[in-house]
């Protein structure tokens, strides 16, 4: 009996494990990457790598579109190109003065169980490029770092994962998360949107003039930034905000449904109201808002 059942558990464990490889197939998959061996360990999906370096025409204008991999901007060296590690050759095309590289993995991919290789995606700007017209990324499953370069444009969508941007001056800018935090460092923007579904929003040494702001779960700081009006909304979390100027430059509406109001380390109970040149808006349903000026 015992011995029926342990044929009984095998078959049913090959039938599954062939199902898993039908279904591998089915979307596009290939035996190295949905099953495999990587330095004494099981590999599923993502444990072949493709590894190139493409040169590129110069460009005013790009967009990364990655299911399951890291996207650096990197503004350095003298060459336009762009540098990948993925578990297939990425499309790239140019046309018209704009750059679009898109991965052509398919959904098993992201089972990468057991592999210690990274996906990523190095796009490489010369130092002596001033300005980048548009850009926009977008990634499934990984990070964005953008470092020292501007842009007339600029939009970033990551699903699971966090955004870095240092050293960024832009007009307009949308940068989006659903899971993942925002760091954002040395920043000078005239319009900005954001948006994180679950992640903190966090800004240091920003120049904005304008920014609608909001977290489901997450909160909002800022630090040595300056701002001359806006929004800043957080369902669950809290807003902190220590900002360049005085308290009398700033007309405030700062509201919490549940949680407390600070300013300048006085407590103010839900609600404060102050008169100034800038309007900021400052809602929590849950969670305190705190303010603090150079007066």
């Amino acid at each position: 009996m015992k011995k029926a059942i342990m044929v009984i558990i095998g078959i049913s464990f090959i039938i599954l494990g062939g199902g898993l490889i039908a279904l591998g197939y089915f979307f596009g998959g290939k035996f190295p990457e949905f099953f495999g061996f990587e330095n004494g360990k099981i590999t599923f999906g993502g444990g072949t790598v493709v590894e190139d370096t493409v040169q590129l025409s110069e460009f005013d204008k790009f967009e990364v579109r990655m299911d399951t991999s890291t996207v650096h901007v990197i503004h350095e060296g003298t060459e336009w190109k762009v540098e990948y590690a993925l578990s297939k050759e990425p499309e790239i095309t140019e046309k018209d003065g704009k750059v679009t590289i898109k991965e052509t993995g398919n959904l098993i991919s992201f089972w990468n169980f057991g592999s210690s290789k990274k996906r990523y995606v190095k796009l490489y700007i010369p130092a002596d490029v001033k300005l980048i017209e548009e850009a926009s990324i977008n990634t499934d499953t990984g990070s964005v770092h953008v470092d020292k370069i501007d842009f007339d444009i600029l939009r970033i969508k990551s699903d699971t994962g966090s955004v870095y941007v240092n050293a960024v001056a832009v007009p307009d800018a949308e940068i989006k998360t659903d899971t993942g935090s925002m760091h954002i460092d040395t920043f000078t923007c005239d319009k900005l949107l954001t948006k994180t579904s679950t992640g903190s929003q966090n800004f240091t040494n920003a120049k904005i003039e304008e920014i609608d702001a909001k977290t489901d779960t997450g909160s909002v700081k800022m630090e040595e930034s300056m701002l001359t009006e806006g929004k800043i909304e957080t369902d669950t979390g809290s807003i902190k905000l220590y900002v360049k100027g005085k308290l009398s430059d700033y007309e405030i509406h700062a509201k919490t449904d549940t949680g407390s109001v600070k300013v300048n380390g006085n407590k103010q109970g839900k609600k404060f109201e102050s008169s100034g040149a800038h309007e900021l808006k400052l809602e929590c349903d849950t969670g305190s808002i705190t303010i603090e000026t150079e007066d």
